[in-house]
């Protein structure tokens, strides 16, 4: 089959979850003897289309600023600007099956537009569903993100969740399939351990909804803590941090088995976010054998990853409480790595990669 994954932004130029999933996904399928596709904006600044470990990567423009500097929230420019400069290189191909992510809703105009001209099958991937929280976020401006999102749901009946939470939000959710995002298990076991040892870690973007701000407060100067990742509000993080030398910002890593190696020498991983479509980096955290302390939050999914005391700790968005969970999870690191590791298992990439064909009719 010919397949084409579609989001603006690509990894392992920009590290997020929608990305890392089209890439694993694009991996699996590739190995199966299946063409893959990645459409995106071209990171790599060279010839527009290139091929890296079988899959074809298409960049459609150049990179465009995700965030704005003002108050660090999504651009909305660039997404419109990724979905027109989308239709022409799409309309070139032939496909068998386009998949879209839903996030940041235009290319999946886009898309949807092309595959009506072409006769060609569109899924969309749903990450996340952010319903009346798009007027938390944006204000009276957030009825058009609402409605833009409620109108994607129309767009085709071919609709597939990552998480069981965001299925239950979508319109039409009983017929809508849930693949969940996966981990690479040989990459991780397989992975050094870092020299460098922290109390506490954290993965992911430097983004107000993650409240990194709070999981620095919490640690305190009682432990150590390593901070993975990059984004709008590392300024500020590393003003809060002045004068604190147990913090520590390592920046974006280049390759992800750094990430397993701090993961593998950490007590355990803080992700305090109140939105996560999925977590990935949950799952690569519990592959390794650490567990994990998460926070209350009817959109953050990753609390339904979480068996309390077995692999990880869920408790409330507050500063003394996220302070008493990481004591907590130190006591029982022990006991929680050995179910960690073999819950991660049925996350695996190849048993996803099986399941998605099934859905998209391969036989």
């Amino acid at each position: 089959m010919k397949i084409a994954f579609i989001y603006d932004v690509i990894y392992p130029y920009v590290k997020g979850g929608v990305e890392k999933r089209n890439y694993e996904l694009a991996k699996e399928l590739t190995k199966r003897g299946h063409e893959v596709h990645i459409f995106g904006m071209n990171y790599w600044r060279g010839k527009d289309i290139i091929k890296k470990e079988g899959i074809w990567y298409h960049g459609v423009c150049k990179p465009q600023k995700l965030y704005k500097e003002s108050n660090g929230k999504r651009s909305i420019k660039e997404p419109i600007h990724f979905s027109l400069k989308l239709f022409k290189p799409l309309i070139k191909e032939k496909f068998d099956i386009i998949d879209c992510s839903n996030i940041p809703y235009f290319p999946a105009l886009t898309t949807r537009l092309v595959t009506l001209l072409k006769g060609e099958k569109m899924y969309i991937t749903w990450h996340e569903v952010w319903g009346n929280y798009w007027f938390e976020y944006l204000g009276w401006k957030g009825f058009f993100g609402y409605t833009i999102e409620f109108l994607t749901q129309f767009l085709t009946k071919n609709n597939i969740a990552v998480s069981e939470r965001t299925k239950k939000r979508l319109l039409f959710k009983e017929k809508c399939t849930l693949i969940t995002n996966g981990v690479n298990i040989f990459d991780i076991e397989n992975s050094k351990r870092a020299k460098k040892f922290f109390d506490v870690l954290f993965v992911g973007r430097l983004v107000n909804h993650k409240n990194v701000d709070l999981l620095i407060s919490a640690v305190g100067e009682k432990y150590s803590l390593g901070i993975i990742g990059d984004g709008p509000e590392r300024i500020n993080l590393e003003k809060q941090c002045l004068g604190r030398k147990n913090i520590h910002f390592l920046g974006s890593l280049e390759k992800q088995e750094e990430v397993y190696g701090y993961m593998k020498n950490t007590k355990v991983l803080a992700i305090p976010s109140t939105r996560e479509g999925f977590g990935i980096v949950a799952i690569e955290a519990n592959a390794t054998g650490t567990p994990i302390v998460t926070v209350e939050g009817k959109d953050n999914a990753i609390v339904d990853l979480i068996s309390s005391y077995k692999n990880g700790i869920v408790c409330k968005l507050d500063q003394e409480e996220l302070k008493k969970a990481l004591e907590l999870s130190f006591k029982k690191h022990s006991s929680m790595r050995k179910y960690s590791k073999i819950y991660a298992k049925r996350f695996s990439w190849n048993h996803l990669g099986t399941e998605l064909e099934k859905v998209y009719g391969y036989e």
